[in-house]
């Protein structure tokens, strides 16, 4: 059916019919270029979605991935911590065995003992006749230690908890700290039992009462007594 065939006399009718013409043939055009959209909208989103299909692969690896790495993260964080206490456990050990050869090494004082002397350096037991404190100890045998020269340190400690001092005003590194000696003496050990004496010059400090004895060597307390005095 074609419309430009049809024919009128009126010319009313004529112009009305070209206004119905044009308009159906701008409608036809209007759904061509509406279908032509239509198609372009569709590959559009074909593109789109073959997009988002990639993105979603992208995604699911991505995630996988994060997974394998936050597993591996924590297996370092294992690892880490496993070395850490490993370390930890080996300074321990490190420091124990350490403080045992320490120990093995350090010198021992056995058999102390404690005698007055008067002016004829005879044994007195009377506070009031001593001019001198001799105190007598045996260095015990120790194969581990090192052997050599080395310098005995004496406490006298009083009743009142007085340490009697020394002319030379000797001190004793013990602990980071530096303490009063009484007095000292060095002596060769040769890794054998060693009879030892150490002498104090009374100028009057000792009083009655219990009197500690302490001896040190290298920085270690290596013996202790104590004796009450009259």
């Amino acid at each position: 059916f074609r419309y430009d065939t049809l024919e009128t006399n009126n010319l009313e009718i004529q112009v009305e019919m070209q206004q119905q013409k044009e308009k159906i043939e701008k409608l036809i055009s209007m759904q061509a270029e509406d279908a032509y959209k239509i198609r372009m909208y569709r590959k559009e989103m074909e593109t789109l979605r073959s997009v988002l299909r990639s993105y979603i692969v992208q995604i699911d690896s991505l995630n996988m991935q994060n997974q394998e790495l936050m597993a591996e993260n924590k297996q370092l964080r294992n690892t880490e911590l496993r070395l850490s206490t490993e370390k930890k456990q080996l300074e321990e050990d490190k420091t124990q065995l350490e403080e045992i050869k320490d120990m093995a090494t350090a010198l021992q004082a056995s058999r102390i003992d404690m005698v007055m002397l008067n002016k004829r350096d005879k044994e007195s037991d009377r506070i009031r006749t001593a001019v001198k404190v001799r105190v007598d100890f045996v260095l015990r045998a120790n194969n581990v230690a090192t052997m050599g020269e080395k310098r005995i340190f004496l406490r006298i400690i009083r009743p009142d908890h007085v340490v009697l001092g020394s002319p030379e005003l000797e001190v004793i590194d013990f602990n980071g700290e530096q303490i009063p000696a009484s007095a000292s003496r060095v002596i060769n050990y040769e890794n054998e039992d060693l009879p030892v004496s150490i002498f104090w010059t009374n100028d009057g400090e000792i009083v009655p009462g219990e009197h500690s004895v302490e001896l040190y060597s290298e920085g270690k307390l290596i013996g202790a007594s104590s004796f009450v005095l009259k």
